[in-house]
């Protein structure tokens, strides 16, 4: 439902989740075709900008706040 309206309305990029917020799905629009992304492609897209926001912080230093304090969540399944 949410890819054909973003056909309809020409945006390239949906984002959707269930009513209960437990579940979210991602899907691209590249070269006319949709891209679902899998849940390991989501992990490491939310992790490349963890990671990229943490390295960008102004008071960034690891050997004060070394990598291994970041948070890592992991999922055994995902549905979309």
């Amino acid at each position: 439902m949410a890819i054909a309206l973003a056909d309809e309305e020409d945006i390239p990029l949906v984002l959707a989740n269930d009513p209960d917020a437990d579940r979210f799905c991602a899907a691209e629009r590249v070269n006319g075709k949709w891209h679902i992304f899998s849940g390991n492609e989501m992990g490491i897209i939310l992790a490349h900008h963890v990671y990229t926001r943490y390295k960008s912080h102004p008071n960034f230093n690891p050997g004060t706040f070394p990598i291994s304090y970041l948070p890592i969540l992991t999922s055994k399944h995902t549905s979309c």
